[in-house]
């Protein structure tokens, strides 16, 4: 009784003097980004621009949300701010931070007689190890390996009960979230390459290790963690809905975070800008926009609209007749059955889960019709629709 009456005094000064520390740490960094933001702009005002800044110090902020703020002692009560407060760290904190370009800056920021005496770029360990963190395999196992080591149930309880081992898990996420996202963030300011389409690809697969968990989550029908049967209720939910809330936000969360510069990487290796893609891949592109049965492009918005609402069902295939939509619908049925095997065995009914599945697809198809129809035709300016007629009519230039 005595020592537990010792821990508990002890256990309130750690409660806020880790956040406290977390914060300080981060303040330094801030200024001494800052410090080194400032010394590169006057040397070289077009080197780095304002709007690296703004991501860099956004970062950490968001950091401080995760780690540090009041937010970050509910993930002891509800799982879905225990989630929400890694997915913050991993998909959001990471990629702004290394928008802001760090290295460079934070390089700069140090006294200029430990840079020549210790020049910490420049040494052929540093460019060895930069090289090997840099590598997309590591970078994508890193990341991956973070976020399914920490939700197994027994490092998640040791973590849930070890202020130390907690405290290593939020940091671990942080680091993975960088060496994730290091491949694809254009972090130096000097760096004009462009992304190679293996990075969308390299996105699409991180979403497959979280959709798995994710989908345990929200359909496994018991209760994964039971460090939560203990702690107190918070918006009245029970600890299983509460899991389940907590998949269903990693699901959707993760899709976007890697869809959004998935479709940003697409969206630039077509550009015109491009100049290393030339008429191959862009008279791919082309033929898509213009063939596409689910991109019409011509016409007033009432008809594009009508089009775009009704291509997942019915189209017009590569002979210029209508037809129906044979890969959405088949898709969609698969999509509904393998669906199904997430479902407990008590709760599936055969074949009616699964049309009502690929029903739920099938509703979702118009929405993605009228978003290719007229939000990708404005990424896509330089792309037009030229019907075969007036592309057979138009003479040739000697």
């Amino acid at each position: 009784m005595v020592d537990r009456a010792m821990s508990e005094p002890h256990a309130q000064v750690l409660s806020w003097l880790i956040p406290l520390a977390i914060a300080f740490t981060l303040i330094v960094v801030a200024l001494v980004y800052l410090r080194g933001w400032l010394a590169l702009r006057s040397a070289f005002p077009n080197l780095i621009v304002i709007w690296r800044l703004a991501t860099f110090m956004s970062g950490l902020v968001i950091v401080w949300i995760g780690v540090a703020s009041p937010l970050a002692t509910l993930d002891h009560q509800l799982l879905t701010i225990h989630m929400l407060k890694h997915l913050l760290l991993m998909t959001v904190a990471a990629p702004l931070i290394l928008a802001g370009a760090p290295v460079l800056t934070l390089v700069c920021a140090l006294p200029k007689l430990f840079i020549k005496s210790y020049p910490p770029l420049a040494s052929l360990p540093a460019r060895w190890l930069g090289n090997c963190l840099r590598h997309p395999a590591l970078c994508w196992l890193t990341g991956t390996a973070a976020v399914i080591a920490w939700h197994i149930p027994g490092a998640f309880q040791l973590a849930m009960r070890s202020q130390r081992i907690h405290i290593l898990a939020d940091l671990s996420f942080l680091v993975a979230g960088l060496l994730f996202w290091w491949p694809i963030v254009q972090s130096s300011p000097s760096t004009r390459r462009s992304p190679r389409w293996s990075m969308a690809l390299y996105l699409f697969l991180a979403t497959l290790p979280c959709d798995i968990l994710s989908a345990f989550l929200v359909f496994c029908n018991r209760l994964v963690y039971p460090y939560y049967v203990s702690t107190p209720q918070w918006f009245s939910l029970q600890p299983l809905e509460d899991q389940e809330c907590a998949g269903a936000l990693m699901w959707v969360w993760v899709t976007f975070a890697y869809l959004i510069p998935a479709v940003a990487i697409t969206v630039r290796m077509l550009s015109p800008s491009n100049t290393q893609l030339q008429s191959p891949i862009r008279g791919m592109a082309n033929e898509v926009a213009g063939r596409s049965p689910s991109y019409k492009g011509t016409g007033s918005t009432r008809s594009r609209l009508l089009y775009a609402v009704s291509s997942s069902v019915i189209c017009k295939g590569d002979n210029k007749r209508w037809q129906p939509n044979y890969s959405f619908i088949v898709g969609s049925i698969a999509v509904g059955g393998i669906s199904n095997l997430y479902v407990p065995a008590k709760d599936r009914n055969g074949a009616g889960l699964v049309f009502q599945n690929a029903l739920i697809r099938l509703g979702q198809g118009p929405l993605g019709g009228v978003l290719r129809e007229f939000i990708v035709r404005r990424l896509r300016p330089h792309m037009h629709h030229t019907p075969p007629q007036q592309a057979q009519a138009k003479p040739e230039q000697n």
